[in-house]
């Protein structure tokens, strides 16, 4: 199921400049002779015996599949279909049953586009063999997520269930290394275990899928202990990988859907039951009801040939999905992930696993994988809650056939350890230029400066205490971890694998800043751990905010010209005096003592002008200093009204003093 935000059918404009690069940006330097970039690449040309492997597989079952059909005259009337009940049909029905039944080595099968999903086909296998006081057991571990409430492990509101009709349900967990518990599982049966349940692919748990060889030796283990138990193979993601299928090693029945690896990518619905007779036709009556049988049942004609046609290329295609598989742990293991299974080890479904470790990279992984799809690139998958599903889930899949997995797609519950699982694909070139796509966008986002650090040494002091900061640049900031520790604040994030950069931010306690500083009066207690911790989140969030909107440059822009104009301004301002003293100052000297000094022009008046050595009066004319004749008055001299304007120049660097006296006198006739 495919859950898309149809609400919004294009990404931001602004989010395709700044993280992901257009395709055709990437493709530029496309070349017939290097069409990978070299980390692709180099991974391809490590694979040349493991697709050649694959190659000999897919041409083994291929030979297979078209033995079956050879068999079965498959001819052109067997496209035809039918309506209503489904009675006059011309044969088609039977013989897609003869030739998956063939195909897989069983006696008997039932091909319907009338099962729902994989989930729909196995919950009639298992309700064909189970009854009330009967126990299921399953072998490998939890089931697979939609299956929890058909068993009743988790509840189904009384809708029918297992457990609603009485029959038990207990399962053994995997081994250490992720494979079956063969210790465990040898007196594991007990006298009213009726069914053995064995997920042949890994679902969506972190381990190992089974080998049909395993699943064989389990097989013989459970009917060695209890001959009337019988195996139920949940047998999705696994059909076609290897050259045998499970009900060639006594799995009783085996279950799944079509537009899984059956179909081809061409099924547009539909599930199989295959095995024994006599239990096919039991999850034959639990789909339709007890006595009908499997004859009936209308079938269009399209949907009819797309049924055959793509059982005889399900082995061409799984084996893409196989070499998909192969590129996508090679490349990724290489960036430094976990990958399940490991790279170059034999393959035993077209399932792989990839731990991102983190939401916000799984959801990353999915938008990645749907931009790089043919159908609905322009839209972004968005996680919610699925029927059938416990957590939330989130699917990438732009493909022809709504939630086909046999085509290019990947999906993955937001649950620890955050693994996405990928799967199909028409052509192994397909997840190459996927990983091409994820590559090409990490290393725009690098060096955009997405990953990069936007601060560094940015250090402020307060108490002593620390807390690290990571920085995105333009990518919305979620924090993933807040936590207190001895060294202070610390909040951190995942991203792709890159170098883990941090900012180191410590505040100083002498400024009184942020609950620190020796403080002074009144008031509550400010150096609390609590008011210090507000103002650290605070402080962080501040950061972090201008950061990720791009304006903590504008603000160090801010801080930048603030600090020019503070050594600036007083610099232009010391020039501009200087300029104007140099105008404004007139410097001779005394033509009554000859003392050296400078006098400022503007402070001139009208009144005496008197030397501040000799006391003496003169003029200034044309800046030069010109004798006065003395004038007596009766009037009495201040000093400091003598003084006024004039700046004394001492000489050699030494202070100069002079005797003034302020004298008086009184002008009378003589006799």
């Amino acid at each position: 199921m495919l859950v898309l935000s149809c609400a919004a059918p294009a990404y931001p404009t602004h989010f395709l400049k700044s993280s992901v690069p257009k395709f055709a940006a990437i493709r530029a330097s496309f070349t017939y002779d290097h069409p990978f970039v070299p980390e692709v690449a180099k991974a391809v040309d490590s694979l040349h015996s493991e697709f050649r492997s694959v190659d000999n597989l897919v041409a083994y079952n291929s030979s297979r599949v078209l033995k079956a059909f050879q068999n079965a005259r498959v001819g052109f009337h067997h496209f035809a279909g039918c309506t209503g009940y489904g009675h006059d049909e011309a044969g088609g029905r039977e013989a897609l049953d003869q030739v998956f039944a063939e195909i897989v080595g069983a006696e008997s099968a039932i091909v319907r586009s009338q099962f729902f999903s994989g989930t729909h086909a196995i919950t009639c296998a298992l309700f064909a063999f189970l009854r009330p006081g009967d126990e299921l057991l399953a072998v490998a571990g939890a089931p697979y997520d939609t299956l929890e409430e058909v068993i009743g492990k988790r509840d189904s509101h009384g809708l029918g269930s297992l457990k609603d009709f009485g029959v038990m349900y207990r399962e053994i967990p995997l081994a250490e290394d992720g494979g079956l518990d063969w210790d465990a599982l040898t007196g594991a049966l007990r006298p009213n275990t009726k069914c053995a349940l064995i997920q042949r692919s890994c679902g969506y748990s972190w381990r190992r899928s089974l080998s049909v060889n395993e699943i064989g030796r389990a097989i013989k283990m459970i009917k060695i202990q209890n001959p009337n138990c019988l195996v139920m193979v949940d047998n999705c993601y696994g059909e076609f990988v290897e050259s045998i299928e499970p009900p060639m090693v006594g799995a009783d029945l085996i279950a799944g859907s079509l537009i899984k690896n059956p179909g081809g990518t061409v099924a547009p619905c539909g599930g199989y039951v295959a095995g024994r007779r006599k239990w096919v036709d039991a999850a034959a009556a639990h789909l339709s009801a007890p006595g009908l049988g499997i004859d009936c049942g209308s079938t269009p004609g399209d949907i009819m040939r797309a049924f055959f046609q793509g059982l005889f290329l399900a082995p061409q295609m799984v084996g893409e999905a196989i070499k998909g598989t192969f590129l996508v742990a090679e490349v990724m293991a290489s960036e430094g992930y976990k990958v399940q299974p490991l790279p170059r080890i034999p393959r035993y479904d077209t399932v792989q696993a990839v731990q991102l470790g983190s939401r916000e990279l799984l959801l990353a992984f999915c938008e990645a994988v749907q931009r790089s799809s043919p159908v609905g690139s322009f839209t972004k998958p968005v996680a919610g809650a699925t029927a059938g599903y416990a957590s939330e889930v989130i699917f990438a899949d732009g493909t022809f056939i709504d939630g086909s997995t046999s085509e290019l797609s990947c999906d993955g519950p937001l649950r620890e350890p955050f693994a996405v699982f990928c799967q199909g694909g028409t052509h192994w070139t397909q997840w190459a230029l996927v990983l091409e796509y994820l590559l090409k966008v990490q290393e725009e986002n690098l060096r955009d400066g997405c990953w990069k650090e936007r601060l560094q040494n940015v250090l402020f002091n307060v108490n002593q205490k620390r807390f690290k900061l990571r920085a995105f640049g333009r990518q919305r900031w979620e924090f993933g971890e807040v936590g207190r520790g001895k060294d202070g604040i610390f909040v951190r994030e995942e991203t792709w694998k890159t170098e883990r950069r941090v900012v180191l931010v410590r505040f100083n306690q002498d400024f009184g800043f942020n609950g620190g500083g020796n403080g002074g009066g009144g008031g509550g207690k400010i150096d609390s751990n609590t008011a210090r911790l507000l103002g650290n989140i605070a402080l962080a969030i501040g950061l972090t905010y201008l950061s990720v909107t791009g304006q903590l440059g504008w603000v160090l822009d801010t801080i930048v010209s603030i600090w020019l104009l503070a050594v600036l301004v007083p610099i232009v301002g010391l020039g501009a005096f200087i300029w104007w003293a140099g105008r404004d100052i007139v410097q001779d000297s005394c033509p009554n003592c000859g003392n050296e000094f400078q006098i400022f022009k503007s402070f001139l008046n009208d009144e005496l002008q008197l030397c501040p050595y000799c006391s003496q009066p003169f003029s200034v004319v044309d800046d030069k200093f010109v004798m006065e004749p003395v004038k007596f008055s009766n009037q009495t001299s201040k000093s400091k009204q003598a003084f006024n304007g004039f700046t004394p120049r001492s000489k050699k660097g030494k202070d100069s003093s002079a005797a003034v006296v302020d004298v008086e006198a009184e002008v009378k006739d003589a006799d």
